[in-house]
């Protein structure tokens, strides 16, 4: 059985992953709308559809510490 005092370490460690995966999507993000045009068509698409698992990977993250939140 977890105390809320665990389950507070675990929602603290998980937002420290969203916040830091969301700084890294918006730089990957930033990157592209400056300089998409300058790569190569396929290396960017990969990098887009790398960018969209990370958003479903945050997505998922938040979802679990709500889960740890709620009562």
């Amino acid at each position: 059985m977890t105390t809320s005092n665990d389950n507070s370490k675990s929602t603290k460690i998980l937002q420290d992953a969203v916040d830091s995966s969301i700084q890294h999507y918006q730089a990957v993000e930033n990157f592209l709308d400056e300089h998409a045009d300058e790569l190569a068509p396929e290396n960017a698409r990969r990098i887009r559809e790398k960018n969209i698992h990370l958003k479903h990977s945050i997505q998922g993250l938040q979802a679990e510490i709500k889960n740890e939140t709620t009562p």
